[in-house]
């Protein structure tokens, strides 16, 4: 919409002038970069003119409730995965600031062994439970 590419990052803009260019986005303008967008995918795909283009979609969302030590697994997995495309992404790109990404994910992998072996407690008397409990929660 300001007229600049992904590697454009050293223009800085008043606020009004964001405003003002926001404004210029229509839905008919949304229209447009969807019908782009479409196009640009069916010929990605292979589609030819006429032929019929199948798809499918899952938005079934269900709440559940992940328990220890499995939520943290789960979020070392997000971590270390958002963590290692940042890193691939900058190299394509060549934006610096991403050279100790190894030092970074080892980080991420000490702290999710010292919340590993913190282990709630088995014990019977309620005050030495709400002890391991809250000691717990303040390395998580």
């Amino acid at each position: 919409m300001l007229g600049h590419g992904i590697m454009d990052q050293d223009y800085n803009y008043a606020l009004q002038t964001l405003k003002d260019n926001v404004s210029l986005f229509t839905p008919e303008v949304l229209d447009k970069i969807n019908q782009v967008v479409v196009k640009y995918g069916h010929k990605l795909v292979g589609k030819k003119d006429g032929e019929d283009l199948k798809g499918s979609c899952d938005s079934f969302v269900v709440e559940t409730d992940v328990h220890h030590p499995t939520d943290i697994n789960v979020l070392l997995d997000a971590i270390r995965k958002t963590i290692i495309l940042i890193m691939r992404l900058c190299g394509q790109l060549n934006i610096g600031g991403w050279r100790q990404w190894r030092n970074n994910l080892r980080k991420i992998k000490r702290y999710f062994r010292k919340a590993q072996q913190m282990k709630r407690s088995t014990s019977k008397n309620q005050e030495k439970q709400a002890k391991k409990s809250s000691l717990l929660l303040k390395h998580i």
